[in-house]
């Protein structure tokens, strides 16, 4: 007769959850002159002790050789900095701690990079900036923005396999921005076409329909309101010299310039220019205004 007892200690046995990886999936790569970008999609919630393993061998006759490990990653991308210009193969192995693996293999094949885009120029829109380059019908074209974080260059992208050799953009006309172009041909990118553009080179044009009245308590002027958006104001000069600014197409000039010693002339001249981030537009034509039925307080 067998008697089981329920009395006694319990205890707790050991137990591991084998986890299983996943195979990477969405694969996507870019190939330039200065590197190789691969990006990839994880089919699950990525989990805590994930990892992605990436190496690179070197084919010749369809078979690998030369094999490396470039390391390992938790995000889900990767960049070869150093990419040697022969056909390639990685591979983005999926792994936790307990080492299982689960390997996808990525051929890339090396081909001749297109050459930058030729006679890359800029026009000053009243909202904004045109690019524009030599057109070339093999071409997509990438654009880019740059910008130095940590001292360190960034690409940024903003217009992705555009087939029209032209580009609208609105930036901050009042910091610098710097553009780059790449010609890209299937997985492969091409040198870049480099543009900065600065405050500098925003100059307004010369503002329009000057005009004036004369009141008991100074000359008002009025104009019309130059079309650009990125204006910071507008000066004002009388006789050349200046006497004031305004946000507005819109001044009164109360005519402070008389003294015991200095009479207040019969005539002044007026003009005005438009303000732009770091420049100032021409000046407008002038007007002459006859002074003698101006009273004073």
């Amino acid at each position: 007769m067998l008697i089981f007892s329920g009395c006694g200690k319990k205890t707790d046995l050991p137990y591991k959850r084998l986890l299983i990886p996943r195979e990477v999936t969405g694969v996507e790569y870019l190939r330039r002159p200065d590197g190789i970008w691969i990006k990839w999609e994880y089919p699950e919630p990525v989990m805590e002790g994930l990892f992605f393993e990436i190496s690179r061998c070197e084919l010749r006759d369809k078979t690998p050789f030369s094999c490396q490990s470039l390391g390992r990653t938790t995000r889900r991308s990767f960049i070869d900095y150093s990419p040697p210009d022969k056909d390639l193969v990685y591979s983005v192995a999926s792994s936790f701690q307990d080492g299982i693996r689960k390997e996808k293999v990525i051929p890339i094949p090396f081909e001749n990079y297109p050459s930058a885009p030729e006679e890359l120029r800029y026009e000053i829109l009243n909202d904004g900036i045109r690019l524009s380059w030599d057109f070339k019908e093999e071409c997509r074209y990438n654009i880019y923005r740059v910008l130095l974080k940590n001292e360190s260059p960034e690409e940024v992208i903003i217009s992705r396999e555009s087939a029209i050799p032209e580009f609208i953009d609105t930036p901050d006309p009042f910091q610098p921005v710097h553009y780059r172009i790449r010609c890209k041909r299937g997985h492969t990118e091409g040198f870049p076409a480099d543009l900065i553009i600065s405050p500098y080179d925003y100059v307004p044009s010369r503002p329009e329909g000057l005009r004036y009245a004369v009141t008991e308590q100074g000359v008002v002027l009025t104009w019309k309101e130059n079309p650009e958006k990125w204006l910071k104001g507008y000066k004002i000069y009388r006789n050349n010299e200046i006497i004031g600014e305004s946000p507005y197409p819109l001044f009164v000039d109360t005519l402070k310039i008389e003294s015991s010693d200095r009479p207040l002339p019969t005539a002044v001249s007026y003009s005005v220019s438009a303000i732009g981030p770091s420049r100032e537009g021409p000046l407008s034509e002038p007007v002459i205004v006859k002074l003698e039925n101006l009273k004073h307080n």
